[in-house]
């Protein structure tokens, strides 16, 4: 047999159906159960007996204010996580004084960013230096190459004359050598 508390729920209006001055404590019903939160958080308010709480009595207010403590418990303690996580990660220590930590990471992070900024800058003349470098030296080896070829030329026309000049005996050593 169903206990009271399952017939209950099964006759349950949905909690836009119900008025204001009816409501229980629903808190997977309200706006705010999207946020994240502990695990108390996400449960109805329920008294000893296993009912749940009336809106606006004095367990209900306890326990609103118990799952409060706890998620701003949980807020403290991820903000003081993120400050040791920046305390970790500056450079030269320092006090740790929460505020100095958070002035010290400021200051650092718009360094960084200043330093970025100029190698940026700096890599950036480098590049059209080296750019243009490169492209010089490709002009000098076509420029050479060109050169070469013509110097090619000239050695063949005077091995060509020199060739014709020598004796034949001469000339078919070098061509057998």
């Amino acid at each position: 047999m169903p206990n009271s508390r399952t017939i209950v729920e099964e006759n349950r209006p949905p909690v836009s159906q119900v008025p204001a001055e009816h409501a229980v404590a629903y808190p997977h019903h309200h706006a705010d159960s999207a946020r994240e939160g502990s695990d108390s958080e996400n449960q109805p308010a329920l008294d000893s007996r296993g009912g749940r709480l009336q809106v606006g009595s004095d367990e209900w207010i306890q326990q609103r204010r118990r799952n409060h403590k706890e998620v701003e418990r949980k807020r403290r303690e991820t903000i003081n996580n993120g400050i040791n996580e920046l305390y970790a990660v500056l450079p030269d220590g320092g006090d740790r004084n929460k505020g100095k930590v958070i002035q010290r990471a400021v200051a650092y992070i718009q360094e960084l960013r200043k330093v970025a900024s100029e190698n940026l800058e700096k890599w950036t003349v480098e590049k059209l230096l080296l750019e243009q470098a490169i492209q010089n030296l490709g002009s000098t080896v076509d420029d050479l190459k060109a050169e070469n070829e013509v110097l090619k030329d000239r050695i063949r026309q005077f091995e060509a004359l020199v060739g014709d000049q020598s004796n034949p005996v001469t000339k078919r050593q070098r061509t057998d050598g």
